[in-house]
């Protein structure tokens, strides 16, 4: 008597146990006549895991930095909203696209700490951080992985709804204040990601990176007929 067809189990769990029998005697059939197994299917890409893909890609193609996405939350917000959401003293980067279209990255800090140290000394500290606004060395310094970013970020997202218009950016320049970026950009819905990353090896920094890019115009769909 096998385990399947104990007395204490009624008539719906022993047909289970039989058909459950069924279907793997089925699957190793197809495997002895050379058939592949089955495995399970990957799990669908999500704009949070391709992006954290992405960016851990770029650091560790450019710098070999260990790079760990804590989080990402992928939205949408409005140019008016934008710099509410700004981290304090941020590294702000313009970034221009394809027929001239403009976005921004944003670094607060710590991110842009982690990086300097890592070119500099070939570590991350956790130093206190001297409180000031990013110069224009810390963006030059920032510009190669920034554009790294947007190289690898496209492909990871390639079929990932709502991210298709997100090819072909690269930094232009960076802004000594963020006040002016509401003047430079324009008035229209934008598509963002907001990282929480742990970057470095032992010491690490905890730093966020938000990216805006513009959103496509909507066809515009023909009213109904009267």
């Amino acid at each position: 008597m096998t385990q399947a067809d104990t007395p204490d189990q009624g008539p719906g769990d022993r047909a289970t146990g039989v058909l459950r029998r069924m279907l793997h005697q089925r699957a190793q059939a197809k495997v002895g006549q050379g058939g592949a197994p089955q495995l399970p299917a990957p799990p669908p890409t999500t704009p949070a895991r391709a992006a954290a893909t992405a960016i851990g890609r770029a650091a560790d193609r450019l710098y070999q930095l260990p790079l760990r996405a804590l989080s990402v939350r992928p939205g949408a917000v409005t140019l008016a909203e934008l710099p509410e959401i700004l981290p304090e003293l941020p590294l702000v980067a313009v970034l221009q696209g394809p027929g001239d279209l403009l976005g921004a990255i944003v670094l607060c800090p710590q991110a842009v700490a982690a990086l300097v140290e890592w070119q500099a000394l070939g570590r991350v500290t956790n130093r206190g951080l001297e409180r000031r606004r990013p110069t224009r060395s810390d963006a030059m310094l920032c510009a190669d992985f920034i554009n790294a970013f947007l190289a690898d970020l496209p492909a990871e997202m390639e079929g990932v709804e709502g991210f298709e218009a997100i090819g072909g950016y690269h930094f232009v320049t960076h802004l000594d204040d963020p006040r002016p970026l509401t003047l430079m950009l324009e008035d229209r819905p934008y598509r963002s990601l907001d990282f929480d990353l742990a970057m470095g090896t032992g010491e690490t920094r905890e730093g966020r990176i938000l990216l805006a890019l513009p959103q496509p115009a909507q066809a515009s769909r023909p009213r109904p007929a009267a």
